[in-house]
């Protein structure tokens, strides 16, 4: 069965956790108590561990994230390089502009980043984001999308 992207009743995210079959409970959990409300804020997990987050303005990154501070593999890698080369020629083919369900929408895309943590969430060890080690209020404005040049 092809899966329908176009299927937003069954396929609605945010920022609370809706499973308990989650890679990372302790992560969804962090991100409801420190990032914007889900009326303003979408956080979809991928494919548990790749994380696109997207405010309603349609800004949005990817994020890969990794509990005790494991590297990222090298088919990852690649694969990860090839979502991030075609989402950024699609976005300069469209100018940002998409038509999705009758609807338009300007796009921002931020890039495709990881994050690591020395645990298991922000709250029990360090934090790396891109290889930098960062803290937790720096995470909270990365990931709502408020500094995303860290």
């Amino acid at each position: 069965m092809k899966y329908d992207l176009n299927d937003n009743k069954k396929n609605q995210s945010s920022t609370y956790r809706k499973t308990e079959f989650s890679a990372n409970n302790g992560f969804f959990d962090w991100t409801s108590s420190n990032l914007p409300s889900n009326a303003e804020f979408y956080i979809s997990d991928i494919d548990s561990g790749v994380f696109a987050f997207r405010n309603r303005c349609n800004t949005f990154m990817l994020v890969e994230i990794k509990c005790f501070q494991s590297e990222v593999k090298t088919h990852q890698r690649n694969t990860f390089s090839i979502l991030h080369k075609l989402i950024k020629a699609g976005i300069e083919a469209t100018n940002g502009k998409i038509k999705i369900e009758d609807k338009n929408f300007d796009v921002c895309y931020l890039g495709f980043h990881l994050l690591q943590f020395e645990k298991t969430d922000p709250t029990n060890g360090k934090i790396f984001l891109n290889n930098k080690q960062i803290t937790e209020s720096q995470l909270i404005n990365f990931l709502s999308l408020e500094d995303p040049e860290l």
